[in-house]
């Protein structure tokens, strides 16, 4: 029996492509009923999720146009690591249900067009003019830019059609550090003026910022190495878990948040001759050793042997700025609610196991392993959740 010939192979692959991404479409339809009914559930008086006519926060979850609020998850990933990939992926998943809710694949790269490259060269203007009106609704190529701005317009393409494909709007993005994205759809105003998205921070990647921070600090500034009261990496990391540790003991508390933060810098910058602790925790249960002996009656111990991340004036002198930078008010706020981009991360692994960065592959492979995870992704966590 003859094997497939080459142009069989990718027709019959390119459909079954297709059938994969229009039947988890179906089934993202069925998703955002599920997610409705919990909004449903968990809110039944309402939520603050807009801004009215007169500026005032609105507190119903739903518009009276039917049209339904959600919290939102944003993150893009690429199929070549750095930012030399022809594919880019941009995932919405839902915070509240954790289901993903919509994705789309960006794409610089188009196999048939590279391989007429040279043939287009030969071509006259008009004829290449007319090659490329034929070869349009068939080419990959949906983007132009570059690698990093696929994140960017993947989600104003998302956004944009969020209430057209599903009749939600995407009230928050809570994502990574990079403010890219969420620029500009700022600027975009897709649900208009008078309904702003707001941003929100992962809870794992804000300590992430600070560890980089200081580390970045410690390299630049020399402030690392050996000596009492450098700033090592193993401090770095020390500092990075009790940022973490202020947060993660303070949601819903952004002034409690911000002391427990300060307290952990003027702790660890203390001495003997100068000790601050008076912004940590009092009493015998305290992780403060300063205040548990205060709290016993007895007299506080030295600091030398009970503060083992202890930090000398001039490194504290010069990690200050960080943490004025990292306890400003705005970004606390954006991390009260304690929700992470754990889904998204996962979802990930599921895509990239379908379609693994060392091979070389084109847009509708993309898609369609996009696609298949999602469908997958949304099932097992059904499964787990009804």
């Amino acid at each position: 029996m003859p094997a497939m010939n080459k142009s069989s192979y990718h027709r019959i692959d390119k459909r079954v492509n297709a059938s994969i991404v229009e039947a988890t479409d179906a089934t993202l339809n069925e998703t955002v009923e599920f997610v409705r009914e919990a909004y449903r559930e968990t809110f039944p008086q309402g939520r603050v999720n807009a801004v009215n006519d007169d500026g005032e926060e609105d507190g119903a979850w739903e518009d009276d146009d039917g049209i339904l609020w959600v919290d939102v998850a944003f993150d893009g990933t690429w199929h070549k690591r750095g930012f030399s990939s022809h594919y880019g992926v941009g995932v919405v998943v839902d915070v509240l249900t954790g289901y993903v809710l919509d994705f789309c694949v960006k794409s610089t790269y188009c196999h048939t067009c590279a391989m007429n490259k040279e043939k287009l060269e030969g071509m006259t203007a008009a004829e290449q003019l007319q090659w490329k009106q034929l070869h349009q609704p068939d080419c990959s190529i949906n983007h132009e830019g570059s690698a990093k701005s696929m994140e960017r317009d993947a989600a104003l393409e998302l956004w944009g059609r969020s209430v057209e494909r599903h009749n939600l709007r995407y009230r928050t993005m809570l994502s990574d550090g990079d403010s890219t994205a969420f620029n500009a759809l700022a600027a975009a105003q897709p649900y208009g003026p008078t309904r702003p998205i707001t941003k929100l921070e992962c809870t794992n990647h804000l300590p992430k910022r600070m560890g980089t921070a200081l580390r970045k600090a410690a390299k630049d500034g020399r402030l690392g190495g050996r000596g009492e009261g450098r700033l090592t990496k193993e401090k770095c990391q020390r500092l990075q878990n009790y940022f973490r540790g202020a947060i993660l003991n303070n949601l819903e508390d952004q002034r409690a948040m911000e002391q427990a933060i300060w307290a952990t810098f003027f702790h660890v910058t203390s001495t003997d001759e100068d000790p601050h602790h008076d912004r940590c925790p009092a009493g015998p249960a305290s992780w403060c050793f300063f205040q548990r002996a205060r709290a016993e009656g007895q007299p506080p111990p030295p600091h030398a042997g009970h503060n083992g991340t202890a930090l000398s004036r001039e490194v504290s002198h010069a990690v200050l700025p960080i943490y004025r930078r990292m306890t400003n008010p705005i970004l606390l706020k954006r991390v009260a609610h304690g929700k992470t981009q754990n889904s998204n991360e996962s979802l990930h692994n599921v895509m990239w196991g379908h379609c693994p960065k060392e091979v070389f592959v084109g847009k509708d492979r993309v898609e369609a392993a996009t696609a298949e995870a999602v469908a997958k992704f949304n099932r097992w966590h059904r499964s787990w959740t009804t």
